[in-house]
């Protein structure tokens, strides 16, 4: 293509916007003249003027995809597409990670700090630290699933999982310095003889909690690599012997993996822990399930994408085996 014909192109599309600023600079022109015009130029100044407003009008409608609301409209439909473009939900989902990071690693710190300056003296000064560990101990898990990235998440599996259990650990460990806290603040100053039989009972709890915690996700983990690694097995014996019998065990398989996939990973509360997998990758993976029982053994690629989702799930899960937790 010529320069000129790839230059001529725009012009050619756009020229009619030029008519709009004429027709305006037209009714200026015409409105000046008027005041300091004799009968004859006045005339002339009357069809400048309304000339230059039916331009105007005339030529408005080209220009109604740059007006604001239609500027508004193309800006808001650009930014929406780009921000749910897989490069930009995929930095969006590092941001959200790093963030976590951030806020888990302050509070580590916080109460590191908290520790090694603990004051013996002033016991009412820890008041105010009872309300902030009470807010860390409500608030983070729920921090956690808000900041949690969605997209691939069979590829960040691993990483949630990890991210579950570190803070789950983190907010119990506030939930029981708060009880601490209270204690010293309250009871302590009266019974001071007390203070060894708290902290031991505590650091107790602690560690009880922490060993709980990894233990339920080493056992979820475990429970998820079972039952995937049977509905996988009963899936290629479907491909391999077709019949109604094989396709009620990949079903009532698929049940199992089911529950297992909902499982909170930390906490056997329904509103305080987090699933396995999102609700929504549960339902896609759902779908796939159904595909593969329902084509095989007449399509063999049938099973291919659930094959791969399962694989990645059992790779993560076989790093967390423990048969006898």
């Amino acid at each position: 293509m010529s320069i000129w014909s790839r230059g001529a192109g725009p012009v050619r599309a756009h020229w009619r916007l030029v008519l709009f600023p004429i027709g305006f600079a037209a009714c200026l022109w015409g409105n000046e003249r008027w005041a300091h015009a004799t009968a004859t130029d006045r005339a002339a100044s009357l069809v400048c003027f309304f000339g230059g407003l039916a331009l105007v009008r005339r030529s408005a409608r080209y220009w109604q995809p740059f007006t604001l609301p239609g500027l508004r409209a193309e800006i808001a439909e650009r930014v929406s597409a780009r921000w749910r473009s897989p490069g930009w939900v995929r930095r969006r989902g590092q941001v959200q990670v790093l963030l976590w990071g951030a806020v888990v690693a302050a509070i580590a710190l916080y109460g590191w700090r908290l520790l090694i300056h603990l004051d013996t003296a002033r016991p009412d000064r820890y008041i105010d630290d009872v309300l902030n560990l009470m807010a860390i101990w409500v608030l983070l898990p729920m921090f956690a699933q808000m900041t949690e990235p969605e997209d691939v998440p069979l590829d960040r599996l691993d990483g949630r999982i990890a991210r579950a259990a570190i803070t789950r650990t983190a907010s119990n460990a506030a939930g029981i310095s708060m009880v601490g806290a209270m204690v010293y603040t309250i009871v302590l100053p009266r019974y001071p003889a007390a203070v060894l039989t708290v902290a031991v009972t505590l650091g107790v709890v602690v560690i009880a909690t922490v060993h709980k915690t990894w233990t339920r996700t080493r056992k979820l983990c475990t429970r998820v690599h079972t039952d995937v690694q049977a509905l996988v097995r009963d899936l290629e014996d479907l491909a391999d012997s077709p019949g109604e019998g094989q396709r009620a065990t990949a079903v009532r398989s698929w049940d199992a993996v089911h529950r297992d996939l909902l499982t909170r990973i930390d906490s056997g509360y329904w509103m305080l822990g987090m699933p396995f997998l999102p609700p929504s990758e549960v339902a896609a993976l759902k779908e796939k399930v159904a595909t593969a029982v329902r084509d095989l053994p007449g399509d063999k690629n049938a099973g291919a994408d659930v094959f791969a989702d399962f694989e990645a799930i059992l790779k993560v899960c076989a790093a967390r085996i423990d048969t006898v937790a």
